[in-house]
């Protein structure tokens, strides 16, 4: 996850590089992440919410990390241009936890999955205009990156396309078929 971040970086400043490294290294403090993991308490600082955020994804609670994604772009929306990849990929994850391992429907469960879903949609399109804006091998590389990363993929098959609504199914395709016409623009 975070080695990904820096792979594929968007063409992002060497200061937003440094910041990510420096993140890396507070997520060592494991003790004090678990601490806010059991007590549901949230980090203050941005680099912290960042940290804690990317703690979450390894520790696999994703609907936690992409509240605390969800925080932090409140505060400062202007984090969400660097963060907006990894946060979608939070809430993507976020969903697929809130289904039922039997696949039994449940609406309250569907609604929770559909709007981490639809969350998850708008931080990429936004990540998408950024990355448009771009016109480096960086930015092609980070969109060849989403159609195969796996944290995406069920909103991006097919197959898990079709256990959509016809409406959501409609956005993420029309979605998908922007990043391909992007990449084929380059």
């Amino acid at each position: 996850y975070y080695q990904r971040a820096l792979k594929f970086d968007n063409g992002q400043s060497t200061a937003l590089i440094e910041q990510k490294i420096a993140m890396s290294q507070m997520m060592a403090d494991s003790d004090t992440w678990d601490r806010f993991l059991s007590t549901g308490d949230s980090p203050t600082t941005p680099k912290q919410q960042v940290a804690f955020a990317r703690y979450c994804y390894e520790k696999k609670e994703f609907q936690r990390a992409t509240e605390e994604y969800q925080a932090m772009f409140f505060a400062n929306p202007s984090d969400e241009s660097g963060l907006g990849y990894d946060a979608a990929c939070c809430a993507i994850l976020a969903s697929v936890a809130q289904e039922s391992p039997d696949h039994e429907p449940n609406p309250m469960t569907i609604e929770v999955s559909t709007k981490f879903r639809s969350q998850a949609l708008s931080w990429l399109q936004r990540q998408l205009e950024t990355i448009l804006k771009q016109s480096d091998s960086n930015a092609t590389k980070s969109l060849n990156h989403w159609l195969v990363d796996v944290d995406l993929q069920s909103v991006r098959d097919e197959s898990k396309l079709n256990l959509l609504s016809d409406d959501e199914r409609k956005e993420w395709k029309s979605f998908w078929s922007k990043v391909r016409k992007a990449i084929a623009m380059e």
